[in-house]
């Protein structure tokens, strides 16, 4: 004869839990089923941007250099206009303008805008397609420094994670100084200082209201809104520029109101001097005439490797 307490041995575990408590073991099962993935990916994520050396930020080699197949150098390319800036000699509002332009929250984020992140994966859905980045100015100094390109949502994590160490290793001051001495202008014009000097002829220090927001706006699209190239087009931007920083309270209506009256005075335009290049240096100048719109993100302190032979 069977032991009566044996029907109740074989009961189930789970059983002896009321209705409500079995729901919420099956919640718990189903939240830790969601976010094993999502932990999966940022220990992914954050390995991977362990591997770039964030310290390239502040060493990074200013001039565009030319090296053969096997990564000898040949010589750095004369034509690129770069032109060291300290950030004593960066105007106020040039910094605004930037930030207005740029990235408003630069001064309060830790290197990502989780909200525009979010906003942006729902706008790229939406469309099936890569529409809106949410870039930081931050994450802008990420590509640029490490070169990461291609429109993608696994770049762009990578580049959120990068991001992040680079803001926990420097101070905002060194970030955004980095990223104006770095950025490209257009008219083979890389970093503020470059900038100044071509467009206007004049030393960063020394920029007006008007100018430092012609060269914001500028950056949005250096084959666009370039002066020399469209004066409306970047009239255009000057004023959503200024309009933007009256809008922050970065100046006053009066400010506003001269600025956007201020003629954009061009300076003449330097002739390039070849004398010093070789054909090879000749050739990769013209090559990246043609590439220029796909440039324009590229950092200052490319390296272009070239199927040359150096020995020969």
């Amino acid at each position: 004869m069977a032991y009566s307490g044996s029907a109740n041995r074989r009961k189930h575990w789970w059983r002896v839990l009321s209705v409500g408590q079995r729901k919420l073991l099956f919640l718990g099962v189903l939240l830790l089923l969601c976010l094993l993935p999502v932990l999966g990916m940022l220990i992914s994520y954050s390995y991977r941007a362990a591997q770039y050396d964030v310290e390239t930020v502040v060493s990074g080699d200013p001039i565009t250099a030319l090296y053969d197949y096997d990564s000898n150098y040949i010589a750095a390319l004369p034509n690129v206009r770069y032109i060291a800036v300290k950030w004593e000699d960066l105007p106020k509002n040039l910094i605004n303008a930037f930030v207005a332009r740029e990235d408003e929250d630069f001064f309060e984020h830790s290197g990502i805008v989780y909200s525009a992140v979010v906003r942006s994966i729902i706008k790229n859905i939406a469309s099936m397609r890569y529409e809106q980045g949410a870039s930081t100015i931050t994450m802008q100094l990420t590509r640029n420094v490490f070169e990461m390109q291609g429109k993608t949502l696994d770049r762009k994590l990578v580049e959120a994670f990068v991001a992040r160490r680079i803001e926990s290793r420097f101070d905002k001051q060194t970030i955004l100084h980095q990223y104006l001495s770095r950025i490209y202008f257009g008219q083979n014009c890389y970093g503020i200082g470059a900038a100044a000097a071509h467009y206007f002829g004049k030393h960063v220090k020394d920029l007006s209201l008007s100018e430092c927001a012609v060269l914001a706006g500028l950056v949005r699209g250096p084959s666009i809104f370039n002066p020399r190239r469209s004066m409306e087009s970047a009239k255009v931007v000057k004023r959503e520029t200024l309009n933007r920083m009256r809008e922050l309270n970065f100046i006053t209506e009066a400010e506003l109101n001269a600025a956007l009256a201020e003629p954009i005075a061009l300076a003449d335009e330097p002739e390039t001097d070849y004398s010093v290049q070789t054909y090879m240096t000749q050739w990769v100048n013209g090559e990246l005439q043609h590439l220029e719109k796909e440039l324009d993100e590229r950092s200052v302190g490319m390296g272009i490797v070239t199927s040359f032979d150096l020995s020969l």
